[in-house]
């Protein structure tokens, strides 16, 4: 999607602190697609945005989060 492509090319080293505000467990944290899945197959679909656009703002990619809003 174009939210996922957006994150991956721009994260970064940030990418640990999305992950973490996503909820994830520190043993998964491998890579950004793997989060980024992890996220996609846990989340509700009706919560998925929100909670991506949160962590991002707490992991303080507001810049992301304004593109892919």
């Amino acid at each position: 999607s174009r939210i996922r492509q957006t994150i991956v090319s721009e994260i970064g080293s940030h990418w640990l602190s999305l992950a973490r505000e996503l909820g994830v467990k520190e043993s998964m944290l491998d890579s950004l697609k793997k989060v980024l899945g992890i996220h996609d197959a846990e989340c509700h679909p009706k919560l998925w945005s929100s909670k991506l656009l949160e962590a991002l703002s707490r992991a303080r990619r507001n810049d992301l989060r304004g593109k892919i809003q």
